[in-house]
């Protein structure tokens, strides 16, 4: 039997950026007034790259968004995105998912050793910071939010674990500068594929 391939879409804050007014126009209002709330463009950019993602890959699915809560469809599919400095992550499944993307970068180390227990740290720093983004990864598949995320095990950092009497897959990787991981529910093994999404072939398609 082949394996699942999970297929990662991948945006980059300058395309968003070199496509701003087609996002802008591309997106539902409501999520493009959440993007201007915030107060960096960077932030912003990010802000409506995960909008153009949830829209694109999903279309004429609505999404419910609840605060405090993870965004969801009802009857599903489920789906998660993640950003970190210069890109944004979108991912989608059958079952439960969540995604998590942190570019490496030493000064985050203090903010790792916070959620990690003793015996999880680790001198290696792509280690760390595979640790950090599997634990992410995992309480945003579970949908609890980050208050959960000291009590989840980084480990293993590819392969099933257990958490909350729920079974979970994750893979962990490095990708250029970033750590990146994916949970999924369940005891599946999978792959991962990661697309990077280019805004000017969608226009194109679209005039």
């Amino acid at each position: 039997m082949q394996m699942k391939n999970i297929v990662v879409r991948m945006l980059s804050k300058e395309t968003i950026k070199k496509s701003f007014s087609f996002v802008a126009s591309f997106i539902e209002e409501s999520r493009l007034n959440k993007a201007k709330r915030y107060k960096k463009e960077d932030d912003q950019l990010l802000s409506m790259g995960g909008s153009y993602l949830i829209k694109r890959f999903l279309p004429d699915k609505e999404v419910i968004y609840e605060e405090g809560k993870k965004p969801y469809i009802l009857g599903g599919p489920s789906f998660n995105i993640s950003h970190s400095n210069d890109y944004v992550v979108f991912v989608s499944d059958d079952v439960d998912i969540g995604i998590d993307i942190e570019i490496i970068d030493s000064r985050k180390i203090d903010a790792i050793y916070f959620v990690l227990k003793e015996d999880e740290k680790d001198e290696n720093i792509h280690n760390l910071f595979r640790m950090w983004t599997n634990k992410e990864s995992l309480v945003k598949c579970k949908g609890t939010g980050v208050n959960e995320i000291k009590n989840a095990s980084p480990l293993p950092l590819n392969g099933v674990r257990t958490f909350d009497h729920q079974d979970y897959y994750t893979v962990s990787m490095i990708y250029m500068d970033y750590a990146l991981s994916i949970t999924r529910n369940g005891k599946e093994p999978f792959d991962i594929s990661i697309v990077n999404v280019s805004i000017m072939e969608d226009l194109e398609y679209r005039l």
